[in-house]
């Protein structure tokens, strides 16, 4: 039940961001008639796309209570085995998570925003417990290599790529 009270939650404050903070706060009058080119639309676009994910965890949580309900045991939780998860513990990897998020500040001006994300996100897996390594190099280089490429060329955002700089000209 939690869980499903989070999931409408996220879903509500990402659908408030996105229908009334960010018409509230962001002024358009006078912009180009290109929305592509409109101070509101990058902002829009991300609470559009955390309105859907939130909205698909709530699908997902109703899915759950479904198989639950029809099945007559609960579905099994991954992270309910850890200490952590049930709130029990020392909360380790939350707290290396946030310390980690210090040397990425740092990295950010000298190397660029591609270098420390990569580093960042191969991090971060490990911490989230993947095991196939594999998969985590390749999501780790994967995920900040195309969305560097998708603000630079589609939203021609100027991304900071410090010494990689040359390899995107």
């Amino acid at each position: 039940m939690r869980e499903m009270l989070v999931s409408i939650s996220v879903l509500g404050l990402f659908a408030f961001v996105m229908w009334w903070l960010i018409p509230a706060g962001i002024d358009t009058a006078g912009m180009s008639r290109y929305s592509l080119h409109s101070a509101a639309f990058w902002p829009t676009l991300m609470a559009a796309i955390l309105v859907l994910l939130s909205a698909l965890l709530v699908l997902q949580n109703i899915v759950r209570r479904w198989r639950h309900a029809a099945t007559g045991r609960p579905s099994a939780d991954p992270d309910a085995a850890s200490p952590e998860a049930a709130g029990q513990g020392f909360p380790v990897r939350m707290i290396i998570a946030v310390c980690a998020l210090i040397p990425y500040y740092l990295l950010l001006k000298p190397l660029g925003l591609l270098l420390p994300s990569v580093l960042a996100f191969l991090i971060f897996s490990l911490l989230a417990g993947e095991h196939q390594y594999r998969s985590v190099v390749l999501w780790s280089i994967g995920v900040p290599v195309v969305t560097t490429l998708f603000f630079m060329y589609v939203g021609q955002v100027l991304i900071p790529l410090g010494p990689l700089s040359p390899l995107f000209k």
